[in-house]
């Protein structure tokens, strides 16, 4: 049904008139239908967000025996194979993995002892580890004129609430969500990366 003309203007005046009198006295002169719009466009904007969130796995949740048995290990021992190639180069080759477990650390300078202690450990004791640190160093190249050529590699992975922080130089961090499936393909990726780094690094070194 059509509303007559004269309400329709006599309940805009009155609808003004109420704002005007509002302000006047001080009110807030927000209408509740732009609050709740308002509202509702927050939770859009942020739906997204919360449902990221959400879907993100909590350290707590994750089964860090299959994390570390079945994903880090292959990846340190990949860097401890690859060193392995370089080390009868050097006369001074060695590396170095720390297990922090809370105030309890595990070192270990060879990385097959660190591998049977890995799987000596039970399944709940793996919820204790906080980070593995992977150090190697190369000291001494194998020739009177390039005795000072040296590199190294030192890693700290972390497992922080959400997330494993790689920590691989004194600025660079790779930060991997839990239950991201590209996992193998980023651990790979940190991998090469390394090592075309110790490499440019020696032979810019080995041609200084």
């Amino acid at each position: 049904e059509m509303v007559p003309i004269n309400e329709y203007m006599s309940a805009l005046v009155e609808h003004s008139l109420s704002i005007y009198i509002k302000a006047a006295n001080g009110e807030s002169i927000e209408e509740e239908d732009d609050i709740d719009k308002e509202i509702a466009l927050f939770k859009m904007s942020n739906a997204s967000i919360i449902a990221e969130n959400e879907s993100v796995l909590d350290v707590s949740k994750v089964d860090l025996n299959t994390l570390i048995t079945v994903h880090i290990n292959p990846f340190l021992r990949k860097i401890n194979d690859r060193l392995f190639q370089l080390f009868e180069l050097f006369n001074d080759s060695k590396i170095t993995i720390v297990i922090h477990s809370g105030n309890v650390e595990k070192t270990f300078t060879d990385f097959n002892d660190y591998f049977a202690y890995i799987n000596s450990l039970a399944a709940n004791e793996f919820n204790y580890i906080e980070s593995i640190d992977f150090l190697s160093i190369l000291n001494n190249l194998k020739s009177a004129y390039l005795n000072s050529v040296n590199s190294e590699i030192d890693l700290r992975i972390n497992f922080v609430t959400q997330a494993i922080c790689i920590s691989y130089s004194p600025v660079d961090l790779l930060i991997i969500r839990y239950g991201d499936n590209s996992l193998n393909i980023q651990l790979k990726e940190l991998s090469d990366r390394l090592f075309k780094t110790l490499l440019d690094k020696l032979k810019v070194d080995m041609n200084g």
